[in-house]
């Protein structure tokens, strides 16, 4: 990655960071979307996203409802900014986890994988707009407010050594990255309950 875009994804201004990583995050996964529908056949993936199933079917909205937001509060906030803590040189992990995660998306999008497939292109993109989009928006707000917290740097993809870089008595959030950092859990709450609303045809 160039040593400008890294720059911004760590810089100390929290709106360049965030700003920087929803641009990469995004155009990685109109790219995947664009690409994997003119590629890959329809139902293709089904399964690669498989976290929904595991708690169980869709019994009513509430349900379905704390099923969605404990993943994605898992995912989001606990799992991706957990990787933070770890730099691949320069580089927190939590982008990583994000860009894979966004890019697993963007080919069951294009492929129309989903355990409820859209039953048109109309309608995944406003699926997008409606859910999907925010997830990611939350996602990345989540990630960009623990982006320096790293503990340990590792010098490349295939070294094995961890160095110190400080202890955790010495990770402390501004104020700035703790309002963004519950932001993001906001919106997962909201895009969870949208979700959720939609899943039972409450809202179209």
């Amino acid at each position: 990655m160039a040593k400008g875009a890294l720059a911004r994804l760590t810089s100390d201004n929290l709106t360049e960071r965030f700003t920087w990583a929803w641009i990469t995050s995004f155009s990685l996964f109109f790219a995947t979307w664009f690409t994997s529908s003119l590629v890959l056949p329809e139902g293709s993936l089904r399964g690669l996203l498989p976290t929904l199933p595991l708690l169980g079917p869709d019994v009513n909205i509430v349900s379905t409802f704390l099923k969605i937001l404990i993943i994605n509060t898992v995912i989001g906030g606990i799992i991706f900014c957990s990787c933070n803590f770890i730099k691949l040189k320069d580089l927190p992990l939590g982008y990583v986890a994000v860009w894979c995660q966004i890019f697993i998306y963007g080919l069951v999008k294009g492929t129309n994988s989903f355990e409820y497939p859209y039953p048109s292109l109309q309608a995944s993109f406003i699926g997008f707009l409606r859910t999907g989009l925010w997830e990611f928006t939350a996602y990345i707000l989540t990630v960009c407010s623990t982006a320096n917290i790293a503990l340990y740097r590792q010098d490349s993809w295939f070294s094995s050594n961890l160095t110190k870089v400080r202890d955790l008595k010495d990770v402390k959030l501004c104020r700035n990255e703790i309002i963004a950092y519950f932001t993001g859990i906001l919106i997962l709450v909201a895009s969870a309950l949208t979700e959720s609303l939609a899943i039972f045809k409450v809202i179209p």
